[in-house]
């Protein structure tokens, strides 16, 4: 034989009692129970205002406060970048560094700037402008890094 689980249910008088699982409390509340956030609560009835669950105990869990609080923010955390991996990363592969640090369009475009004066090196045209393109990504990914950490409050 399955039994009920613990919860409210209704009542023949429009109100709603806890069932304990084992068995039924004497704590009744109205049936209308709607919660909206900063409304009161309508106390119900057959329970001290001061209840605090023990472990062991048949009574339901304690109610809800007089007014609903309001909903608790969390802060996503943020974890900090090297900067020191980015340089290195935009050493070996112009654009790394910045894809490291999560800026994928500014890497995209270091690549294939990178790519565009590696062939244009081959006249010697695009050879000053490789080394240009490739010492700015380095540095450029080493600061963005720092200015993340700074920005972040992570040091």
């Amino acid at each position: 034989m399955s039994q009920a689980p613990a919860g409210w249910y209704p009542q023949p008088d429009g109100t709603e009692r806890y069932w304990s699982g084992a068995g039924w409390t004497d704590v009744v509340r109205p049936a209308a129970y709607a919660v909206t956030p900063g409304a009161p609560i309508p106390a119900p009835t057959g329970y001290p205002s001061a209840y605090v669950q023990d472990a062991g105990s048949a009574r339901p869990p304690a109610m809800l406060p007089a007014v609903m609080p309001a909903p608790l923010v969390y802060a996503v955390p943020v974890a900090r970048k090297s900067p020191g991996g980015a340089l290195v990363a935009s050493f070996v592969l112009p654009g790394l560094g910045q894809l490291i640090n999560g800026e994928g369009t500014k890497a995209a475009l270091f690549l294939i700037l990178s790519v565009i004066f590696g062939v244009l090196s081959m006249a010697l045209i695009g050879l000053p402008f490789l080394f240009i393109l490739w010492v700015w990504g380095c540095a450029d990914a080493y600061t963005s890094a720092s200015r993340w950490n700074a920005q972040h409050g992570l040091y």
